[in-house]
């Protein structure tokens, strides 16, 4: 096992060597056949036409987009996304298309904005969706969030069936400030004012009893509620413009990998979604920590971008350790359930990087198209496999994760063999979500 008894995370030797097995390795895998792919995106550069307005979607076109007059920060998300565009377009057989893959053909409206500084008029345009019941797909620092209206229910109601969500999973209220907080909540404990004032806005979510205004569909029908203010510049622009909490669970369908580029949001909810605002890859690449205040002792419910020892120096008695949930199980947060953050390919987790090697190997001997993600070199490179070297840093390992789960499959990947991760506690949400992404329904 790797890991520790807090997360509940680990290699088990056993279910990797069946689910291997099933792959077509003797005596190690299961999966199903993974048919990756990606799909092009519909287009509307924010801020064109000299009106600054949302401008016009379109498709990218073959040669590399006109970014002169562009802010240097949306002269780097249209070029990357041109050069991920033509990545599709040159691959042929190596990419699943979008149809094969099971996406959605239609794309949404996409507005590219500027992360540091959001212009006036995409802001105006995705709060005139809002107010309207609509779904606007908007970047945090950890992931990409599916926004509406939390105060709405019908809104809110819309984004289970967006994802394909089960109705009793709760979702996260996004906020600016402890006053917006305290307005969702039936009480305040000490506890969270001292939380707020150390780590807000940022990565931590807050569980309290929810107000009576609340919709109950937003604690998937529990008495709870999940509140934080996130720090993204555009995610607080939107909530600050709109005047009211947005629930923004991540923007991908129910158990997918949670996307951390707009890319990854179209790719899996297409036109499910009414606007997506693309601000370039998320800075943490990782959800939030949830944090349980409604018991004697403050528990952590979902290990996430802030760790434990961290939050331990504003609450020393932290229960840190996490429990799964019954798949019909209330819940008061997200990402307790036992399968989550998954690949369409089946992840396999092995102790070692040697082991790791010898796994992907042995798949690919048998005809299947092997992903390997390393924290160092492998002994040797096989053309074979399709090596990911990520780093040997939480944070830094955090922020690349579900990307490089995203081009693995995208490049129609059957299976993505990991090497395991230090069990100290920093690395607990990353153990935690590669647990949970390599459980197979």
């Amino acid at each position: 096992m790797f890991a520790t008894a807090d997360t509940g995370a680990g290699v088990d030797a056993t279910g990797t060597a069946a689910r291997a097995g099933a792959l077509g390795v003797p005596a190690v895998g299961t999966a199903d056949e993974g048919d990756g792919g990606a799909s092009g995106v519909a287009i509307a550069e924010a801020g064109g036409g000299g009106g600054g307005g949302a401008g016009v979607a379109r498709g990218w076109p073959a040669h590399a987009p006109s970014t002169e007059t562009k802010p240097a920060s949306v002269r780097r998300a249209i070029l990357a996304r041109y050069r991920i565009t033509r990545r599709l377009r040159s691959t042929g057989g190596r990419m699943a298309s979008a149809k094969d893959a099971g996406y959605m053909p239609s794309m949404p409206r996409v507005l590219v904005v500027d992360p540091g500084a959001p212009d006036v008029a995409t802001i105006a345009e995705a709060v005139r969706v809002l107010r309207a019941g609509g779904l606007v797909a908007l970047p945090t620092e950890t992931v990409y969030g599916l926004g509406v209206r939390a105060l709405d229910e019908r809104a809110v109601e819309g984004v289970f069936r967006a994802k394909g969500r089960p109705s009793h999973h709760p979702l996260i209220a996004h906020v600016l400030d402890e006053e917006r907080a305290r307005d969702l909540a039936a009480s305040w404990p000490e506890q969270a004012s001292r939380l707020v004032r150390a780590f807000w806005p940022g990565p931590l979510t807050i569980v309290v009893g929810r107000a009576p205004r609340v919709p109950p569909a937003m604690a998937g029908g529990g008495d709870s509620i999940a509140i934080r203010a996130p720090s993204h510049p555009v995610a607080r622009a939107v909530i600050g413009a709109l005047g009211e909490p947005v629930a923004a669970p991540s923007a991908n369908r129910y158990q997918g990998l949670s996307p951390t580029t707009a890319q990854h949001v179209v790719k899996q909810l297409g036109d499910a979604v009414d606007l997506v605002l693309d601000a370039g890859p998320c800075d943490t690449g990782i959800e939030s920590t949830v944090i349980d205040l409604r018991g004697a002792v403050a528990r952590v419910l979902r290990h996430g971008a802030l760790d434990t020892a961290t939050l331990r120096g504003i609450l020393p008695d932290l229960e840190s350790r996490t429990e799964d949930a019954r798949e019909d199980q209330p819940r008061a947060s997200p990402g307790m359930a036992a399968r989550h953050y998954a690949p369409r390919a089946a992840l396999l987790l092995a102790r070692t990087r040697d082991e790791a090697q010898r796994l992907a190997r042995g798949l690919a001997s048998n005809g299947k198209r092997v992903g390997l993600m390393v924290r160092s070199p492998p002994a040797a490179a096989s053309a074979e496999v399709l090596v990911r070297e990520l780093p040997d840093d939480p944070a830094e390992y955090g922020r690349a994760l579900y990307r490089t789960l995203h081009d693995l499959d995208d490049l129609a990947c059957d299976a993505i063999v990991v090497q395991g991760v230090p069990s100290d506690e920093a690395w607990w949400a990353i153990a935690d979500r590669l647990r949970r992404a390599s459980e197979r329904n």
